[in-house]
């Protein structure tokens, strides 16, 4: 789920970055050039979540370097906000000025432009800033530089949805599945639970975005001892992005049965 979040937070970061007024400040205080480091590097993790979303439910390291990732993409979002914040400061600020008396206007115009610019507050939030900037730098450049140890590439391509989705197998390796306890828990709960039910069949749907692990919990479950234990039968069927009412029950009589019985048509199979 971690890195469906940073793809939505760097969509927010990268429309900040572009801000015609973030970008006036920015030049204003010498911070464009890290801003525009900023920019670059996150294009860069950017093409490295794809590849995480693959592996970060059985690897530990992936999974923290997206929190960790995450928690420094909000602090990124933050300065940005601040940045912002200071950037209409200083616009109404200066609107406040344009619209003063003609007397003070005139004495300003002897003033140069650049000593107006530096006043106690600029100074002051100038180094603040610069500080915080070079902090979040180098996070981001460690955060980076670490996709070399943990095995992640840039030139992964999401999968073409049009493609035929592959079928997959209820045999799991439970020792690789890290952060679904809870989530097996409850699923067991809603299966195991000795509620009245007046019909023949029951349903429990787990929904849920594409690859944060509905299939792996599905297999963790399917493969329960207390499971096992509970239903007298247990088949497993996967069911493809092309939903063929036939095959589909063909599969489960051929799981249960246990034969590998022909059928010219679906009624034959319903009787």
């Amino acid at each position: 789920m971690a890195e469906l979040i940073l793809g939505a937070i760097m969509d927010v970061l990268f429309q900040k970055l572009a801000s015609g007024d973030l970008l006036k400040l920015a030049r204003s205080e010498g911070i464009h050039s890290q801003l525009d480091k900023w920019n670059n590097t996150l294009l860069q993790i950017q093409a490295l979540l794809v590849d995480a979303a693959n592996k970060h439910i059985t690897d530990r390291a992936i999974d923290f370097w997206l929190r960790n990732l995450q928690d420094l993409a909000y602090q990124i979002d933050d300065i940005l906000d601040d940045l912002a914040t200071e950037a209409i400061r200083r616009k109404l600020n200066k609107d406040s000025h344009a619209s003063s008396s003609t007397n003070t206007g005139k004495l300003r115009k002897l003033i140069p432009g650049c000593c107006t610019n530096f006043t106690p507050h600029t100074i002051v939030y100038g180094h603040k800033m610069s500080s915080k900037l070079d902090k979040i730098t180098t996070k981001l450049h460690t955060l980076f530089d670490q996709k070399h140890n943990l095995g992640l590439d840039v030139n992964v391509k999401r999968p073409n949805r049009r493609n035929r989705r592959l079928e997959e197998t209820s045999l799991v390796d439970v020792s690789k599945v890290m952060g679904r306890e809870g989530d097996k828990e409850a699923l067991l709960h809603r299966l195991l639970w000795n509620e009245a039910c007046n019909q023949n069949v029951s349903i429990v749907s787990v929904v849920g975005l594409g690859g944060i692990g509905k299939t792996t919990l599905a297999k963790l479950v399917y493969n329960e001892k207390r499971v096992k234990d509970h239903f007298e039968l247990r088949a497993w069927v996967c069911v493809s992005e092309e939903f063929d009412v036939f095959n589909i029950s063909k599969a489960i009589f051929q799981a249960v049965a246990g034969t590998n019985q022909e059928f010219a048509n679906l009624d034959l199979l319903h009787v």
